[in-house]
This record gives C-alpha cells, sequence and structure tokens, in this order.
C-alpha cells in the first residue's frame, strides 16, 4: 500500500516532498520511497530509491493504482448497473442508456437523456431537457437544470447547477429581475466539490471547460 513516511512499513510505498523531510525519510520504515534524485541516497538504507521529479504526483498516482474503487464515488445504495429505485421518479425511462444506476428518491424529468454507466444519487433531481453523458455520478441531493453535461463528470453531493443567475436590472421602481434563460455546459472529465454552484446565465451559457477540477464551495456565475 501508499503511506506517509512516518507511518510507513517495508511493504509501503511513501514519498519524500522536499529536504525538510530528509530526516522522517532516513528513519521510515518504508520498503520504497519516491524522490528527487538528489536525495535518492539520503533515505533509509534498506529502501529502494523511486526517483521521479515528481514525486507527490507520484505518490498519488500510485495511491490510484491500490485503490481503484476509490478515484470515483460508489452508489450510497448496494445497487447493480441498470437498476433504479423503487422510489425514483423516472418520467421518461426510455432516456436512460444500459446500466445506469437511480437511487432511491431520485427525480428525472421527462426529456432527459443519460448515458450508460451513470450514477444518479438518492434525492437528486435532474431538470426538463438535461443531458448527462456516460459513466457520470451526480452526487445526493444535487439539482440540475438547463444543463449539458459531458462524459466521466463527477459532481459531488449537494450542487446546484443551472439555476438563474445574479441578473437585476435597476428602475425607478427598484430592482427587476433579469431573466436567466441561457444554459450551463459542463465538458468531459470534470469534477466538482461538494455543494458548489454553477448558474446559468442571461446573454451566454455558463462554460466549465474540459478536465477542470473544482473545490468544494465553490460558486460559478
Amino acid at each position: 500500500d501508499v503511506m506517509p513516511l512516518a507511518e510507513a512499513g517495508r511493504d509501503h510505498i511513501s514519498f519524500l516532498r522536499d529536504g525538510k523531510m530528509r530526516k522522517p525519510a532516513r528513519e521510515s520504515e518504508a520498503g520504497a520511497i519516491f524522490c528527487e534524485a538528489r536525495f535518492a541516497d539520503e533515505i533509509a538504507a534498506h529502501a529502494i530509491p523511486l526517483v521521479t521529479p515528481y514525486p507527490a504526483n507520484a505518490f498519488g498516482l500510485a495511491a490510484a493504482m491500490f485503490h481503484p474503487t476509490a478515484m470515483r464515488p460508489r452508489p450510497i445504495t448496494q445497487r447493480s448497473g441498470g437498476e433504479i429505485a423503487p422510489t425514483a421518479v423516472v418520467e421518461d425511462p426510455e432516456g436512460l442508456e444500459a446500466n445506469v444506476i437511480v437511487e432511491a428518491y431520485a427525480v428525472i424529468a421527462r426529456g432527459v437523456e443519460i448515458g450508460r454507466g451513470s450514477v444518479i444519487g438518492p434525492h437528486a433531481g435532474i431538470g426538463p431537457g438535461c443531458t448527462i453523458g456516460r459513466n457520470c455520478v451526480i452526487g445526493a441531493s444535487t439539482t440540475i437544470q438547463c444543463t449539458q453535461i459531458g462524459d466521466r463528470v463527477i459532481i459531488h453531493p449537494g450542487c446546484r447547477i443551472g439555476q438563474d443567475g445574479f441578473g437585476l436590472a435597476r428602475t425607478p421602481q427598484g430592482f427587476t429581475k433579469v431573466p436567466q434563460t441561457r444554459s450551463v455546459i459542463i465538458q468531459d472529465d470534470v469534477e466538482m466539490g461538494a455543494n458548489c454552484t454553477v448558474d446559468r446565465g442571461s446573454r451566454r451559457a455558463t462554460v466549465i471547460g474540459k478536465g477542470s477540477k473544482i473545490d468544494n464551495q465553490v460558486q460559478v456565475g
């Protein structure tokens, strides 16, 4: 497995990020340590130096090899591909490709298209006309409106996507709402943390580009 220097044993891989960690690297029980070439002679004598200019990245990639199931969220309930929970509401099942999982109390409106292998979490709401690509994960209690989502997108729980942006016009009588008539486009391989909001626009679509990674609690207007 992979472990930090202080916790690693002989059957673990660890990493030395910079010179500040040279002493822990010399004392570590790790069997192998990712490190830059300049530190290869400064790690514990029993440890195999795995030389790379990017030790932290290498450690992360190794962790993905040891823990492949942690690379994307699992369904909260024990469901297999193609299973729709009895309490879910799917107005147009023909819009779902094969092996889509829809968990309890999710609501999927008419006209929604969802690609194969995607997972819709419990209490998620997908509004009319939205499209979700293949092998996506839509987290619990997320709401999605007026949105097109590409393939392999991960949206963690509690996100709000495609609702009105904050559009107001000043008038003599006060502020008047400006209609938000565009959409949200989320391209392939995006991951969005929990409790993010992505508003749709009034004049153009809000676009999250391919491969973007967004942390928790971020608002995009």
